[in-house]
């Protein structure tokens, strides 16, 4: 890359269960919220800003140009253009990359990125065959959390026949990983990357191993305890051009160095992961076994795994090297996972814990059941740039 990119405020809100604490604020109201706090925290001014884009995945019912009404609602100025992308459940890791790319191009100097989603607040459609009248006959309804943000279990129960991963292994990795994150919680390791609104912390799936073991299966090894389930949250990234961070006198929390994004076969799903994430070492300059951090989304354990065992048969490591540095904090699996704000929160966590741990190199990355992968790399800034 040439301009130097910067990470200068990273908030979000709790993630909560559908009709859960957060159910009574609407897409637009969460990603407000989020981009207050972090407007907040960088001391800007919203007129400061050149762009607002915003990652969603469903965005029916929830009125005109979401994004535009989180900018308005978070007193930006309305000069200032906002717009909204889609990429299915990469959405907001997706906002972040078009970001970069406006700010490498010299197009922008300042950018808000914002994923939110709620799926409280998601509808029902009806056949749009109504539209030409009908005359008789019974009426279905899609519940739009399913139609248009699919899980697609069924791809990672191919990748989990592909890596030989059994129910065992994915409901250990499911378990282990609301460990992890239970004992972030009450370590404190969220406490700054939240700004709550009317609920303390972010859902907490508990189930011991044993409760884990007698859910049904969904397909042949995929449960509802190794799957993440659908939650409400968003989060506010806010980029800087190197020169804007001089221009505005900004502190920056990190500096990104690559980022990819990939195609792949529809039947591998999340494993489109694997390529974006050699795209972005190779732009970087990184390699693999530099990253001291890992943060890979949990759509389902068996997503995290057949990453891990790819990335070590590619790059030169072991899947045992790879998982001791994935995830220390656990994830979705656990918190729950917001449509299309999974990775955007990645990032926003990722960008805390390297400096809670002192760590200089970390990688955030996501998968999609259909096929996609969206990457960035971001290495700790160890020093204000300015």
């Amino acid at each position: 890359m040439t301009e130097r990119l910067y990470i200068i405020a990273a908030k979000r809100t709790p993630n909560t269960r559908i009709l859960g604490t957060l159910s009574t604020h609407s897409a637009a109201q969460l990603g407000s919220h989020a981009a207050r706090a972090a407007l907040l925290q960088s001391g800007l001014d919203g007129g400061d800003l050149d762009s607002i884009i915003l990652g969603q995945t469903l965005p029916a019912g929830q009125g005109t140009n979401v994004a535009r009404q989180i900018a308005l609602a978070a007193g930006i100025t309305e000069d200032i253009p906002a717009a909204s992308v889609n990429m299915g459940a990469l959405s907001g890791l997706k906002s972040l990359i078009d970001a970069c790319a406006q700010l490498k191009a010299g197009d922008a100097d300042l950018i808000l990125t914002i994923a939110s989603d709620s799926a409280s607040n998601s509808g029902f459609l009806l056949p749009a065959s109504l539209r030409q009248g009908h005359p008789h006959g019974h009426l279905t309804g899609l519940d739009l959390t399913q139609h248009d943000a699919n899980p697609h279990s069924e791809r990672a129960e191919h990748l989990a026949r592909h890596y030989r991963l059994n129910r065992e292994q994915q409901d250990t990795y499911a378990h282990t990983s609301r460990q992890n994150t239970i004992n972030a919680r009450e370590n404190g390791h969220y406490a700054n990357e939240i700004s709550a609104l009317s609920t303390r912390h972010d859902q907490i799936l508990e189930h011991t191993a044993e409760h884990l073991a007698k859910l049904p299966a969904l397909h042949s090894t995929i449960s509802t305890g190794n799957r993440a389930a659908h939650a409400d949250g968003a989060s506010a990234i806010i980029l800087a051009s190197h020169s804007a961070l001089r221009r505005h006198n900004l502190t920056a929390l990190a500096e990104i160095t690559g980022y990819g994004q990939s195609g792949g076969h529809s039947e591998q799903g999340a494993l489109a992961a694997v390529p974006a994430i050699a795209q972005a070492l190779e732009r970087s300059g990184h390699l693999l076994p530099d990253i001291q951090r890992l943060e890979i989304e949990e759509s389902h354990a068996a997503d995290v795994l057949a990453i891990l065992h790819e990335l070590a048969a590619q790059h030169d490591t072991t899947f045992h090297t790879l998982s001791e540095r994935t995830n220390p904090d656990g994830g979705s699996l656990a918190l729950g996972q917001t449509p299309g704000g999974a990775g955007h929160r990645l990032v926003t966590s990722l960008t805390y814990a390297l400096a809670r741990n002192n760590q200089r190199l970390g990688l955030a990355a996501q998968g999609s059941g259909d096929g996609q992968g969206v990457q960035a790399l971001r290495p700790f800034a160890e020093a204000p740039v300015n």
